[in-house]
């Protein structure tokens, strides 16, 4: 038995996969830059899990130190957000009336991720203040809020993907 290729338009999985491929050489390019999204959006979700689980860790153990490099991060991980964005609209294509809703969800939420990881670079202090582990709420709020937003993005992304009940047990 042979299983079908996830992105196989007849296997379920890939819901833009309904677009004839393009015959032009600038859609061509942008269906070829738009393939890249998959492996360049992983690279910022997990400086940003890295990020937080470091920021934890030094809560939980009393060790700034483990935050000073997390500035850096940060910065790389925006500047990865900012490519994966419009690679996703690439590799999705333009809105259309029959966009599936998780779709329309991935886009938008997918489109606010890197201004939300700039505010979070920006909120960060420097490694020098870091160190000194002085409360900053602010920081540690929208930190939360980007974890939570990038888990819920993921799971509309694995949908587009996958398809719907891809969770199931």
């Amino acid at each position: 038995m042979t299983m079908p290729w996830p992105t196989e338009v007849s296997s379920g999985g890939m819901m833009m996969d309904h677009r004839a491929r393009p015959t032009t050489f600038e859609g061509r390019l942008m269906r070829w830059l738009g393939g890249w999204h998959p492996a360049v959006v992983h690279f910022p979700i997990g400086l940003l899990l890295t990020v937080a689980f470091l920021e934890f860790m030094a809560l939980v153990r009393r060790k700034p130190i483990y935050t000073a490099s997390n500035k850096l991060l940060l910065a790389i991980g925006t500047l990865g957000a900012f490519a994966a964005a419009p690679l996703g609209w690439l590799n999705a294509g333009l809105p259309a009336a029959d966009d599936e809703s998780a779709l329309t969800i991935h886009r938008w939420l997918g489109s606010v991720f890197p201004f939300l990881m700039l505010l979070l670079w920006w909120l960060k202090p420097k490694a020098e203040e870091a160190v000194q582990r002085l409360p900053r709420p602010a920081f540690e709020i929208v930190l939360v809020v980007a974890v939570i937003a990038v888990l819920v993005q993921a799971y509309f992304g694995a949908e587009v993907t996958h398809g719907a009940g891809h969770m199931a047990f």
